[in-house]
């Protein structure tokens, strides 16, 4: 699926793509033989990457995932909950944003993602129609939070 951001990177490789190319046509002829070498190595590795990358992206997801399972074991010891991916009509947007839905408050959605420490965080709550996410019995981000 075509997000605003995959546009973008499809855009910035052919850009990369054109302005070799027009600078490889002002080259001297002896290095045009180089030049074309260069092109098809610079084309070569936009493909890997876009061909590669949701392989990289389903990969840091489930390091994620795990890293999340881990930080719910130990945070809410004997609880159950449901883990999935931020978004499902496009697994790769925001895809490093897990929800967590427990079972014992199944009204309530809570976002999880990993930073760049690895450590875990809640970032945000889908509550029910009449509720606050303060609501919540796993709401994290709530410092005054009633007990």
């Amino acid at each position: 699926m075509l997000t605003p951001t995959f546009v973008i990177d499809i855009m910035l490789a052919f850009a990369i793509v054109f302005i070799a190319f027009f600078v490889f046509l002002f080259i001297p002829r002896n290095y045009k033989k180089t030049g074309i070498r260069v092109m098809i190595a610079i084309v070569l590795l936009e493909i890997s990457f876009f061909a590669l990358r949701p392989f990289w992206i389903d990969y840091r997801v489930e390091k994620t995932r795990v890293a999340v399972n881990q930080y719910l074991a130990r945070k809410y010891p004997g609880e159950s909950w449901t883990i999935v991916r931020g978004d499902k009509d496009n697994p790769h947007h925001k895809a490093y944003f897990l929800n967590v839905t427990f079972h014992n408050e199944a009204n309530f959605t809570y976002t999880y993602y990993t930073n760049t420490d690895n450590e875990v965080k809640q970032s945000s709550i889908s509550c029910p129609d009449g509720k606050f996410p303060q609501d919540g019995k796993h709401t994290e981000w709530y410092q005054d939070k009633p007990k």
